[in-house]
């Protein structure tokens, strides 16, 4: 963040932040596995003394809670933050919503809106997994002057 935010929110973050795991389908000799997405649970960590990646702002740190299945599997992550109604501000005056606009998959309004709500594990399919390639957006900028917005990028994880 280029700015504290405010904690209670950063503390309870799933009104505005979701991380979810992909794990990538496979065609058999018989059947085809389709790709699965599942929700993972995500606990605030506190804040990070040094900013990361150089430049100035607040780094929050956040656990990520990855089940034996993600950790066995070729595994995709995607973090969402939807940015909307006061769900997380700056911590100050004048209490700015967080601008989030970042397009770090090739994801569209249309399949983020489809993960976002997910409680749970589902079946995905191969158009969203290959989706969550490298988007044309890279860090650390993200924001496009406005307050609110949508930002979504993807990592994983290597043996």
């Amino acid at each position: 963040f280029d700015r504290k935010m405010l904690v209670s929110q950063l503390k309870a973050p799933d009104p505005w932040l979701h991380v979810y795991g992909f794990i990538k389908g496979s065609p058999t000799a018989t059947f085809s596995t389709p790709p699965v997405v599942m929700r993972l649970k995500i606990a605030y960590a506190g804040p990070v003394a040094t900013p990361l990646m150089g430049v100035s702002g607040a780094t929050e740190q956040y656990l990520i809670e990855v089940p034996d299945t993600l950790r066995r599997a070729d595994a995709h992550y995607l973090v969402q933050i939807n940015a909307n109604g006061g769900n997380i501000v700056e911590a100050g005056a004048p209490g700015l919503l967080l601008d989030a606009e970042f397009n770090g998959t090739k994801l569209t309004l249309s399949q983020l809106d489809k993960v976002w709500p997910l409680a749970d594990t589902a079946a995905s399919d191969p158009a969203t997994f290959a989706a969550l390639a490298n988007g044309p957006d890279v860090l650390p900028q993200s924001g496009e002057g406005n307050p609110g917005g949508r930002f979504h990028s993807w990592f994983e994880v290597l043996p």
